[in-house]
């Protein structure tokens, strides 16, 4: 708890900080308001990912110092987390890093973590693929690259509006927190809980309001993390099956496999090409973005909600389920159905004047939206 405390009153007082002297930095901080994916109304600072940074790593920096052997994994972890962190934050500064240097950089952490904190998958509880695993390097090392930097990814994605993936986030190493608690692992829970503590001292001035936003830097730090505690959690612990991980990780994950499928092979599109048709942006254009809060703003952050349900689908019944492989299939195929009804209801509701997009040979509307982002 004292973790927890430590990093959330870090991170508060950096957000509170970074917000007072606005100006002095808002030519390089600021997120402009167009775009295909911006639906804020207003240029925010996105670094909110930095105040995420040094409330965790602070934090953990303290624990390790009252407890020595803790100290040098943690102290690899940091270090493994700096790729992945800085290509995320100097495209918040500079908007020039790609999606693909920064998902390069993501693999640059996984191999860092792999080789220094032995951090690899050498099983996934599938039959024939643990043996591959066992008796592969090489397949294990780019499973663990492809895992680690997929979840970074997929984390980043789902960063969307008011939030978001930051209370999912939350949800997500609460789990994780819990699990190792009851495992008595204290190195995965300081990290938890430390991860916990930052996200909400940035959250408490991103929700609802959204004054800062958590940038790129923050999405994929949190991401890493989120993935490094569920690779670390499989290996550490052979009693806890590797489907329990799964099913915390499910939003950002099924979200990014259900949107390459959707542009791949329904809407014929590049599979990187950014859209609105996002579930979170379906939920907003379609559903909260019409109702009459007298501050728009809130209209953004009435989305979130509808996720951080979602999520907990797979969450809660995995925090009790962690052994049972069998039961943790059924909450994924669970998981998946509620999504995939979920979205095809919101795809088919029509609330207010429209353009219709044809979706598996139907058409749905939504609000007309130009080529700027703007309606």
């Amino acid at each position: 708890m004292e973790t927890l405390i430590s990093s959330f009153v870090i991170a508060w007082f950096v957000t509170f900080f970074v917000l007072r002297y606005e100006d002095f930095h808002a030519h390089i901080t600021r997120d402009a308001d167009s775009g295909v994916q911006k639906l804020h109304s207003k240029p925010t600072p996105r670094v909110g990912g930095m105040a995420v940074f040094l409330g965790v790593f602070s934090a953990i920096g303290l624990a390790a110092v009252q407890n020595a052997d803790l100290k040098t994994n943690l102290g690899l972890l940091l270090l493994a987390a700096l790729p992945a962190f800085l290509g995320g934050l100097v495209e918040d500064l500079t908007k020039k890093v790609t999606p693909l240097v920064r998902l390069v950089l993501a693999f640059m952490s996984a191999a860092l973590a792999f080789f220094l904190l032995d951090a690899r998958l050498d099983r996934v509880d599938i039959w024939g693929l643990d043996w591959l695993l066992a008796h592969s390097l090489l397949l294990s090392f780019l499973l663990t690259m492809v895992a680690v930097g997929g979840v970074s990814h997929a984390v980043n994605i789902i960063d969307g509006f008011n939030g978001l993936m930051a209370g999912y986030a939350v949800l997500a190493f609460s789990a994780f927190a819990a699990v190792a608690w009851w495992l008595d692992d204290e190195f995965l829970f300081l990290v938890s809980m430390a991860s916990t503590g930052g996200i909400l001292g940035f959250l408490y001035f991103n929700f609802p309001k959204g004054r800062i936003f958590m940038g790129d830097g923050g999405a994929y730090l949190i991401g890493f993390m989120l993935a490094e505690v569920a690779v670390m959690m499989i290996v550490r612990h052979g009693i806890v099956s590797a489907w329990f991980v799964m099913a915390v990780l499910a939003l950002p994950v099924f979200e990014t496999v259900f949107s390459i499928y959707r542009r791949a092979f329904v809407q014929k599109t590049k599979i990187g090409m950014p859209d609105a048709l996002h579930l979170h942006t379906l939920i907003y254009r379609r559903i909260t973005k019409h109702w009459h809060f007298s501050d728009r703003v809130y209209n953004n952050s009435a989305t979130a909600p509808y996720l951080w349900v979602l999520s907990l689908v797979s969450i809660l019944p995995a925090v009790f389920l962690w052994q049972y492989t069998w039961a943790l299939l059924g909450v994924m195929v669970l998981f998946m159905a509620t999504y995939l009804w979920f979205y095809r209801r919101i795809v088919h509701f029509q609330p207010i004047p429209f353009q219709c997009i044809t979706w598996q040979k139907r058409k749905f509307c939504e609000p007309n939206v130009n080529q700027s982002g703007k309606e």
